[in-house]
């Protein structure tokens, strides 16, 4: 479970660096410009996402 927590936490660090280039960029903040710029910043969504699944699914 800790390390699902720092999963988390880092997730969340990363999307509140998401929220603060788009607003330096003065770009609107949508759920969509949030995954984008994660998933082509970080490569999150399609890797994490994945692995995520799998390990829920195996607890």
């Amino acid at each position: 479970m800790k390390s699902f927590n720092a999963y988390l936490d880092n997730l969340q660090n990363k999307v509140f660096e998401a929220h603060w280039q788009l607003t330096e960029k003065a770009e609107p903040i949508t759920a969509q410009r949030l995954r984008y710029c994660l998933d082509h910043v970080y490569g999150l969504f399609e890797i994490k996402a994945t692995r995520l699944k799998f390990e829920l699914s195996h607890q």
